[in-house]
């Protein structure tokens, strides 16, 4: 290729860029890989070249917060648990996680009245308050591990 020359005999100066560099892209309008999000001020953080390749991820991106994770924890409130990762690897939508990060990381608990018909030889469905459900276990009830839970023993006769 041909070089390129500036505008002066003496030194190149600012008004000699547009001849002698090339723009590099801004990560504005880069593809994170999954698990990470675009950093923010994207526009203003540029790529190597004058387009962005798939090694730009690090500059580009920040990786995405795991819902649990050796020095953070979502806590899941009262009436939910935590989604197992058996579902998948579970991260919160940012950089960080936040309140609307509640149902990636944490499903809800059945309650008792939804999920659970006592035996009714033996037992009574507990009182439920209308401010205070009884969760099951899970997000499904199950009998044999919500029984008593869920169900009084009725008295005896004798």
């Amino acid at each position: 290729t041909e070089p390129l020359y500036c505008n002066s005999s003496i030194r190149c100066s600012d008004s000699d860029i547009p001849t002698c560099c090339e723009e590099k892209q801004d990560c504005s309008g880069y593809t994170c890989s999954a698990g990470f999000i675009l950093k923010g001020g994207a526009e203003s953080i540029y790529c190597a070249d004058t387009t962005c390749a798939e090694s730009d991820n690090a500059v580009c991106c920040d990786p995405k917060e795991p819902c649990f994770g050796e020095t953070l924890r979502v806590i899941c409130p009262e009436g939910y648990t935590e989604r197992s990762e058996i579902e998948g690897r579970l991260l919160c939508a940012g950089k960080e996680c936040q309140e609307s990060d509640l149902g990636t990381c944490c499903k809800e608990l059945q309650t008792c009245r939804d999920g659970i018909t006592c035996p009714v030889n033996r037992y009574l469905a507990k009182e439920e308050f209308p401010n205070r459900p009884l969760y099951c276990a899970s997000d499904v009830c199950d009998l044999n591990t919500d029984l008593l839970t869920c169900c009084d023993v009725k008295a005896s006769c004798t």
